[in-house]
């Protein structure tokens, strides 16, 4: 069974998939808990990974022993392509796994997200009903330089205290464009902006067309850009099934926008959520297995 021998082998596998330094072994080595928390499943019949990289192959062999469809949404596959050459995954992702070349969500959701006065609200609930759960997934150690510019921007002391009332007060952090900026490539907003604008046609179609027509999802793994995630995880949280699992990865803030609204809301709704697994230090990245109830 791949489990068991990814288990005991994880050094050689990561050998085997070209995973280049320290850094990346030890998030790949963090993926083993996602492993094996898809094959505690009876069944997986839809898994959906959006950002591929060293977990396209895991996921394409969890589809081969389960016979699911495996749909993976990225722009560029070539790090993949590349990782998996001549290796024993080679066949396995060319047979098990649907590479979409799309965009997951558009220029109208794209901009009618970032350029509200306020976000007040997530997955339909309060923002300020997440408040105790934001503190698990704000780190204050490791490279503080985007601590330091969001403090000086939104003039405040660099302290969970204040960085907390700030993320939820009515002043508009998410639209914030200074904000905004020290997450964008080239530290622009607008670039990304221009960049989805820039690859909508034709690829956001196949997304429509293929992705968003699966009824449930078993698995959906969310890892895209800095600014999708928000979006995505409201979009796809309410099709995973019960049972189903919702995987985050770049999940601690400032390190990363991501996903830490997403797990923050995952984190202040037991009843709907059960935690498998949650990492907040081992990794810069941090990484979040969830159970829908």
């Amino acid at each position: 069974m791949f489990l068991q021998d990814f288990q005991s082998n994880l050094e050689k596998y990561s050998q085997e998939l070209r995973v280049p330094d320290e850094r990346q072994r030890n998030v790949f080595f963090e993926y083993l808990h996602f492993v094996k928390a898809c094959y505690s499943l009876e069944k997986i019949d839809n898994i959906l990974e959006i950002g591929s990289g060293h977990s396209t192959p895991l996921f394409s062999t969890i589809a081969k022993d389960y016979g699911s469809k495996f749909y993976s949404v990225d722009l560029d596959f070539s790090r993949v392509k590349k990782a998996i050459q001549g290796t024993q995954f080679e066949q396995i992702v060319d047979k098990y796994c649907i590479l979409t070349k799309s965009l997951s969500v558009s220029v109208e959701e794209f901009t009618s997200y970032y350029n509200s006065d306020y976000i007040s609200t997530f997955m339909g609930k309060d923002l300020k009903e997440f408040h105790k759960s934001l503190e698990t997934f704000i780190t204050l150690s490791g490279d503080i330089r985007k601590l330091e510019k969001i403090a000086i921007e939104l003039k405040i002391e660099p302290t969970i205290e204040e960085l907390i009332p700030s993320i939820l007060s009515s002043k508009g952090f998410f639209s914030n464009k200074a904000i905004k900026d020290i997450y964008s490539f080239e530290e622009q907003f607008e670039v990304e902006t221009s960049f989805v604008r820039n690859h909508e046609k034709p690829f956001h179609n196949d997304f429509n067309n293929s992705i968003q027509t699966i009824p449930s999802w078993d698995v959906v793994f969310f890892d895209s850009g800095e600014f999708s995630n928000n979006i995505e995880f409201e979009k796809l949280a309410p099709k995973i099934r019960k049972g189903g699992l919702a995987i985050l990865h770049d999940i601690t803030f400032p390190k990363s926008f991501k996903n830490f609204i997403p797990c923050s809301y995952i984190l202040a709704n037991p009843r709907e959520w059960e935690i498998i697994y949650l990492d907040t230090t081992k990794t810069p990245q941090g990484l979040m297995v969830a159970k829908k109830c």
